[in-house]
């Protein structure tokens, strides 16, 4: 099933590693013009995408001196603060190659759960949709320090889909998708490229590890969010330049699709 040629809006979450070396302490800017090329073809293809990116930290991290990987929970907070800006920045140039405008949107857990500032926010992001803007969203950091802690933007993600009542949320991982087990312990584990509902069986193969597989068990309790919601899921490797044309092309990817509670199979092992 090609989800994403089936799709209408699509709300594409982005990491910080993918955009920020910290390592380098660089911004990988030949990777970001490529995912805003692969978005710039999902527009001319009639699409409507929504982008939920991580980032700010590591750029407010690199601007103040500090190193990323050791900061406490209020120095994360004040490195996101100072880093929004210049994360935006980046995006902003990218799609002005395209003649593209975006807009920059920073929201709480409460800005969701709350009903009137639900309509708002989705009255919002409607309009912006509806004249060729496109939103990068991310919490904002000067009023809450939870998702920094809880879970960064990948329930973001899922509850933003939500809003704009999206037909497929893209997660890029570090991995090609989900692994019966960690592949990075367990190199011949099976992949799994598709799931109709999300079981135990489907969270247990999630469970994050020492090896870190892209923070998958965050992930997973995204994908049941967006699923919940109506709106089907993929998740791809995505360290690669261009990964969304990369989805377009057939590379390996696992896909989570809404049960119509006709498969008996919850999910097929590629």
């Amino acid at each position: 099933m090609n989800l994403l040629a089936q799709a209408n809006i699509v709300v594409i979450k982005i990491g910080a590693s993918f955009i920020m070396d910290s390592k380098k302490s660089m911004v990988n800017h030949v990777w970001v013009d490529s995912l805003v090329d692969d978005v710039i073809e999902l527009i001319r293809l009639g699409k409507r995408p929504v982008i939920v990116s991580s980032g700010t930290v590591a750029f407010g991290a690199y601007n103040l001196g500090l190193n990323c990987l050791k900061l406490k929970i209020q120095e994360k907070q004040i490195a996101s603060i100072v880093g929004q800006h210049e994360m935006i920045e980046v995006y902003k140039n990218s799609f002005k190659r395209h003649n593209i405008k975006i807009a920059q949107g920073l929201v709480t857990v409460e800005d969701i759960e709350v009903r009137k500032r639900f309509l708002t926010m989705k009255t919002t992001l409607e309009f912006l949709l509806n004249n060729s803007v496109v939103p990068i969203i991310n919490t904002n950091d000067l009023l809450t320090s939870s998702e920094i802690r809880f879970g960064d933007n990948d329930r973001l993600s899922a509850r933003i889909a939500q809003v704009v009542n999206a037909d497929l949320l893209v997660m890029f991982s570090l991995v090609d998708g989900l692994y019966a087990k960690d592949p990075l312990l367990y190199p011949n584990s099976n992949f799994i490229n598709e799931v109709r509902g999300i079981t135990q069986d489907i969270e247990n193969m999630a469970q994050d590890s020492r090896a870190r597989t892209g923070g998958m068990s965050a992930k997973i309790t995204a994908a049941k969010i967006a699923l919940n919601n109506k709106c089907n899921v993929i998740f791809t490797n995505g360290r690669y330049n261009n990964p969304i044309k990369r989805i377009v092309d057939g590379e390996r990817c696992t896909s989570f699709i809404v049960d119509d509670k006709s498969s008996t199979q919850k999910y097929k092992i590629g």
